[in-house]
């Protein structure tokens, strides 16, 4: 399966029945990618997809990346009002940062 057709709109994707997340991916993290597995806690999840204010790759980009993960049984670009979600990129948001520091530090070091 092209785990592209994972990319839908909020109707379609809550017909899965998954636990609903949301998330960056921006860039995908290792950290983070663990963190979701747990909260999907053998089960699946649909990952609503946030836009951090800086980010680094447009939405495709990163819709493709979460919907290349097993546990993920779909992707929504679009806000899905009223729906029960965990924030999880609110962790996710610290955990971005602390990579993306480390990358500037190592860019630094090496020009």
């Amino acid at each position: 399966m092209d785990s592209r057709n994972k990319i839908m709109g909020w109707r379609q994707a809550k017909e899965t029945g998954a636990r609903v997340v949301t998330a960056y991916f921006d860039p995908m993290i290792p950290a983070q990618v663990e963190r979701l597995r747990r909260i999907a806690g053998g089960g699946r999840l649909v990952v609503l997809l946030k836009t951090p204010k800086d980010a680094y790759l447009d939405m495709r980009a990163r819709a493709e990346l979460a919907a290349s993960l097993a546990f993920v049984s779909a992707v929504v670009v679009e806000d899905a009002e009223g729906v029960e979600v965990t924030p999880a990129h609110e962790e996710e948001a610290r955990l971005r940062e602390e990579f993306l520091s480390l990358v500037r530090d190592k860019a630094v070091v090496k020009a």
